[in-house]
């Protein structure tokens, strides 16, 4: 520190040069300047089905307000604040926000009352239970049908018997392999598509196509 004062202060001798006007040119803040909305990185986002938005790891539930029950499908702009805290905003207006419950039909508590104790206590519990309720449902349904896409993949095909028609291409084309054709050529001669050949060339035995595993749905 000492070295760069004596550097500064014989640089600022030699090449220092008179500003023309005194005058400070900075601008002043103007009034009503919130400098954590100014200063932060704003990231745009779109409000889910159930009125959360999703920023990096973090999940914000939106509350509704008297003004709109619901921001589903709108377009906010998340703010990151320097110290870390996340604000959700709306055409330049604050959205009140809280981390999102960890379970989609169960809202987490927060100091000791839930959300729905929260909406009671402003007046706008009874008002909003029926959307709070509606959105409950929502999350759940989509839950079961993630539980039913993740059957459906684990469900594993049962080989059937090769048809009559594949046998007879099959031979056909390994009888035109121990003539020496290419591909190209067994192509010509059996009438079966390229990629076929290629395929039952490499087959063993004839190909058994899997049949399709059908998951009830309730």
């Amino acid at each position: 520190m000492v070295v760069l004062k004596d550097f500064l202060s014989h640089f600022n001798k030699r090449f220092g040069v008179q500003a023309r006007e005194s005058e400070v040119a900075y601008r002043p803040i103007a009034t009503g300047t919130c400098l954590d909305r100014v200063l932060c990185f704003k990231h745009s986002r779109k409000v889910a089905k159930d009125n959360t938005v999703k920023y990096r790891q973090c999940t914000l539930q939106l509350l509704p307000g008297t003004e709109r029950p619901t921001y589903a499908g709108a377009d906010v702009d998340v703010l990151e604040r320097l110290d870390g805290h996340l604000i959700v905003e709306h055409e330049g207006r604050v959205i009140p926000s809280q981390d999102a419950p960890a379970r989609p039909n169960v809202l987490r508590a927060v100091n000791g009352h839930s959300t729905h104790t929260t909406l009671e206590r402003n007046g706008l519990g009874s008002r909003w239970e029926a959307i709070l309720a509606s959105l409950d449902r929502e999350r759940a349904e989509e839950s079961d049908r993630e539980v039913v896409h993740r059957e459906r993949k684990k469900a594993t095909p049962s080989p059937r018997k090769p048809t009559p028609k594949q046998i007879a291409r099959w031979e056909a084309v390994h009888a035109a392999k121990r003539k020496g054709l290419s591909i190209r050529g067994i192509t010509r001669e059996t009438g079966v598509h390229r990629i076929t050949v290629k395929k039952y060339l490499k087959a063993e035995s004839p190909p058994m196509t899997p049949s399709r595993k059908k998951v009830e749905t309730t």
